[in-house]
């Protein structure tokens, strides 16, 4: 499988609209049909009744999971508060983190109410590709896309082009339609929006036969994979989009 497409919202403290931003960026990417995920990182610990998880839900995300110390909702105990804890969790392809700023996983945008806010993040925060300012009014320059109050939709755009690339950059790019589609780029879209697995060319299906591993092309993957994951479904206790299957048959 690939590599999952993962950015973070961090600002210096509460109140700096990371939840408003973050929300809207959700609301956009599922009307564009991406199935989406989202991490809330509840540093004073899980509330259930949280209205921003209520609002990530509402803007269409396909999983909502709160983490703090020693709880995951959903329900896990003995959770461990760090990032790398809550992903496995989520299988949707993108994945929006509201919190978790010490992480160096995935891509960030820093949320700040002004620029002497930002410049102090920056020094903190891995991976920063782009700056939301609540002041409007301030007039600067960086090397980063700055996005204002208003400009939600455009900064929605700018994470749907860089989870793209994400994952374009992950595919053979040979259009040689084994996948039923006539390009790279339009398949991409489809597995986006949880309408396909990955790639047949590069899937991770392999046939071992007497420990010995047999080559398998990929017409020849795609027929056992479909095959495979037609047959299971109508199993009980099945999940959806299971993220390993494994047969073995002895003689």
């Amino acid at each position: 499988m690939p590599d999952k497409y993962i950015v973070k919202f961090v600002s210096q403290s509460s109140g700096a609209g990371k939840t408003h931003v973050a929300s809207r960026v959700v609301e956009y990417l599922s009307r564009k049909g991406y199935l989406v995920g989202v991490v809330k990182h509840c540093v004073s610990g899980v509330n259930l009744e949280d209205k921003d998880s209520e609002r990530y839900v509402n803007a269409g995300a396909s999983t909502v999971l709160l983490s703090t110390t020693g709880l995951a909702v959903m329900y896990k105990r003995e959770h461990e508060d760090v990032l790398e804890a809550g992903l496995p969790y989520l299988i949707e392809p993108i994945i929006i983190i509201e919190g978790f700023k010490e992480s160096k996983i995935g891509d960030a945008v820093i949320v700040a109410r002004d620029i002497n806010e930002f410049l102090r993040l920056r020094e903190l925060v891995k991976g920063v590709i782009a700056v939301y300012l609540n002041n409007p009014d301030t007039r600067i320059n960086l090397d980063l896309p700055i996005y204002r109050p208003g400009e939600e939709e455009k900064l929605a755009e700018f994470i749907e082009e860089r989870a793209l690339k994400h994952y374009i950059s992950q595919l053979p790019g040979s259009n040689c339609q084994l996948c039923g589609f006539e390009s790279c780029h339009k398949f991409l879209i489809s597995y986006l929006r949880g309408e396909n697995t990955w790639c047949p060319v590069i899937s991770d299906i392999s046939l071992l036969i007497d420990g010995v591993e047999v080559p398998i092309n990929p017409f020849v993957k795609s027929i056992l994979k479909n095959t495979i994951r037609g047959m299971i479904q109508s199993l009980k206790g099945v999940p959806s989009r299971p993220r390993e299957i494994r047969i073995c048959i002895r003689e």
